[in-house]
Protein backbone atom coordinates (compact mmCIF):
# COMPACT_ATOMS: atom_id res chain seq x y z
CA UNK A 1 0.00 0.00 0.00
CA UNK A 2 1.70 3.43 -0.86
CA UNK A 3 2.36 5.81 1.83
CA UNK A 4 -0.43 8.12 -0.17
CA UNK A 5 -3.22 5.90 -0.02
CA UNK A 6 -2.33 5.04 3.86
CA UNK A 7 -2.56 8.30 4.30
CA UNK A 8 -5.49 9.24 3.12
CA UNK A 9 -7.40 5.94 4.60
CA UNK A 10 -6.16 7.28 8.64
CA UNK A 11 -7.35 11.14 7.60
CA UNK A 12 -10.65 9.86 6.55
CA UNK A 13 -10.87 7.11 9.45
CA UNK A 14 -8.83 8.27 12.66
CA UNK A 15 -11.07 11.44 13.04
CA UNK A 16 -14.49 9.78 12.97
CA UNK A 17 -12.63 6.84 15.03
CA UNK A 18 -11.86 9.79 17.61
CA UNK A 19 -15.43 11.34 17.44
CA UNK A 20 -17.48 8.22 17.90
CA UNK A 21 -15.24 6.82 20.94
CA UNK A 22 -15.62 10.48 23.30
CA UNK A 23 -19.53 9.83 21.99
CA UNK A 24 -19.51 6.45 23.72
CA UNK A 25 -18.01 7.77 26.54
CA UNK A 26 -20.38 10.74 26.88
CA UNK A 27 -23.43 9.07 25.75
CA UNK A 28 -24.76 7.53 29.24
CA UNK A 29 -24.30 10.50 30.99
CA UNK A 30 -25.65 12.85 28.70
CA UNK A 31 -28.87 10.97 28.08
CA UNK A 32 -29.50 11.01 31.44
CA UNK A 33 -29.26 14.69 31.57
CA UNK A 34 -31.13 15.26 28.20
CA UNK A 35 -34.14 12.98 29.19
CA UNK A 36 -34.42 15.50 32.71
CA UNK A 37 -34.48 18.37 30.41
CA UNK A 38 -35.97 17.25 27.26
CA UNK A 39 -38.84 14.98 29.67
CA UNK A 40 -39.61 12.67 27.13
CA UNK A 41 -37.43 9.45 25.57
CA UNK A 42 -37.94 9.91 22.33
CA UNK A 43 -37.20 13.98 22.79
CA UNK A 44 -33.25 13.00 24.29
CA UNK A 45 -33.09 9.70 22.00
CA UNK A 46 -32.81 12.46 19.23
CA UNK A 47 -30.57 14.73 20.88
CA UNK A 48 -28.27 12.07 21.78
CA UNK A 49 -27.83 11.15 18.40
CA UNK A 50 -27.60 14.38 16.76
CA UNK A 51 -24.94 14.81 19.73
CA UNK A 52 -23.47 11.73 18.39
CA UNK A 53 -23.42 12.95 14.64
CA UNK A 54 -21.37 16.54 15.70
CA UNK A 55 -19.17 14.24 17.32
CA UNK A 56 -18.26 12.02 14.52
CA UNK A 57 -18.50 14.80 11.83
CA UNK A 58 -16.67 17.61 14.28
CA UNK A 59 -13.71 15.91 14.10
CA UNK A 60 -13.51 14.92 10.46
CA UNK A 61 -14.46 18.26 9.15
CA UNK A 62 -11.41 19.82 10.96
CA UNK A 63 -8.97 17.69 9.47
CA UNK A 64 -10.43 18.04 5.67
CA UNK A 65 -10.94 21.71 6.30
CA UNK A 66 -7.31 22.91 7.92
CA UNK A 67 -5.36 19.35 6.89
CA UNK A 68 -3.32 20.21 4.37
CA UNK A 69 -1.73 17.87 2.06
CA UNK A 70 0.77 15.32 1.93
CA UNK A 71 3.49 16.89 -0.37
CA UNK A 72 4.17 19.79 1.89
CA UNK A 73 5.12 17.57 4.96
CA UNK A 74 6.77 13.92 5.61
CA UNK A 75 4.21 11.57 6.74
CA UNK A 76 4.97 11.99 10.53
CA UNK A 77 4.37 15.27 10.41
CA UNK A 78 1.52 15.09 8.34
CA UNK A 79 -0.11 11.96 11.18
CA UNK A 80 0.67 14.22 13.81
CA UNK A 81 -1.58 17.42 11.87
CA UNK A 82 -3.80 14.79 11.41
CA UNK A 83 -4.05 13.78 15.12
CA UNK A 84 -3.81 16.99 16.60
CA UNK A 85 -7.11 18.21 14.45
CA UNK A 86 -9.23 15.27 15.28
CA UNK A 87 -8.41 15.75 19.34
CA UNK A 88 -9.41 19.79 18.33
CA UNK A 89 -12.54 18.62 16.31
CA UNK A 90 -13.70 16.75 19.74
CA UNK A 91 -12.91 19.60 22.19
CA UNK A 92 -14.53 21.76 19.98
CA UNK A 93 -17.64 19.49 20.00
CA UNK A 94 -17.66 19.01 23.75
CA UNK A 95 -17.52 22.33 24.32
CA UNK A 96 -20.23 23.62 22.47
CA UNK A 97 -22.75 20.48 24.16
CA UNK A 98 -21.23 21.58 27.52
CA UNK A 99 -22.52 24.85 27.04
CA UNK A 100 -25.29 24.44 25.17
CA UNK A 101 -26.49 21.98 28.12
CA UNK A 102 -24.85 24.00 31.16
CA UNK A 103 -27.19 26.96 29.69
CA UNK A 104 -30.19 25.07 30.02
CA UNK A 105 -29.59 23.48 33.72
CA UNK A 106 -31.73 24.98 36.22
CA UNK A 107 -29.26 27.30 38.34
CA UNK A 108 -28.37 26.77 42.32
CA UNK A 109 -28.25 30.66 44.05
CA UNK A 110 -25.47 30.20 46.61
CA UNK A 111 -26.34 31.03 50.40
Amino acid sequence: MSSLLFFLLVQMALPPLLGYLVHLHLKEATRGILLDLCGTEARADYWVRTLGLLMVLTPLCAVLLFGGTLSAAPLQEALRRVASLSVLGVLAAVAVTTRAVWRRLPQRELP
